[in-house]
């Protein structure tokens, strides 16, 4: 039970999301360079909330996770009532039953929403980068970025927008959408001391 969770966990976890439907606009270098400069604080993370809501030919799945530096995270998978608890290599299960099942993860990487900012910011260095503007988002200022990346063999064309955090370069909001599949993914308490994530 546990290797295949290993593998949801790395694979579910990742932020794809929502296509514009409108054709991409030209790159500008300095676009790009603006980019860079504002997502440079990702590799400080401590903590952060994130609200994951995906769609895809199988349906809708709704997650509420919370991750603290470097090891915890905790997973509540809305529409099947699981919760998943990750400390270490120890990981924790709870199934609409309301027991808890403990065990060890061997494979795979829990850690995917850290993995999946860090994708984000490999995506810049080869697609398509434009600087949208500035937006309101929940009481903070940020700047918001769409990068597009075309085609490729056995990859549908994706899109994907960012918005940044003005005061602290972290991420408030990204959209993605690869064909039929789409992810909102919303952050917040980003380095907050009082996250934590702890065992049954």
């Amino acid at each position: 039970m546990l290797r295949p969770l290993c593998c949801w966990l790395a694979s579910s976890l990742s932020v794809p999301a929502l296509l514009l439907g409108v054709a991409p606009l030209p790159a500008r270098s300095d676009d790009l360079q603006a980019f860079l400069s504002d997502s440079h604080r990702f590799a400080g993370l401590r903590s952060f909330r994130l609200h994951l809501d995906s769609t895809s030919p199988k349906g809708r799945s709704v997650r509420d996770l919370v991750y603290v530096a470097p090891d915890k995270l905790r997973v509540e998978i809305k529409d099947t009532s699981l919760v998943v608890v990750v400390i270490g290599t120890n990981v924790w299960l709870r199934g609409p039953d309301k027991k808890w099942t403990k065990g060890k993860l061997s494979t795979g990487n829990p850690f995917a929403p850290i993995n999946a900012i860090y994708r984000i910011v490999a995506q810049s260095k080869t697609g398509s980068v434009h600087f949208s503007g500035t937006q309101d988002v929940n009481g903070t200022a940020t700047h918001v970025y769409q990068i597009y990346m075309a085609p490729q063999r056995g990859f549908l064309a994706e899109t994907t927008r960012v918005w940044i955090g003005l005061a602290d370069g972290f991420p408030r909001r990204i959209e993605e959408r690869n064909g039929p599949y789409t992810t909102t993914a919303i952050y917040s308490d980003w380095n907050q001391p009082t996250l934590t994530v702890s065992g049954p």
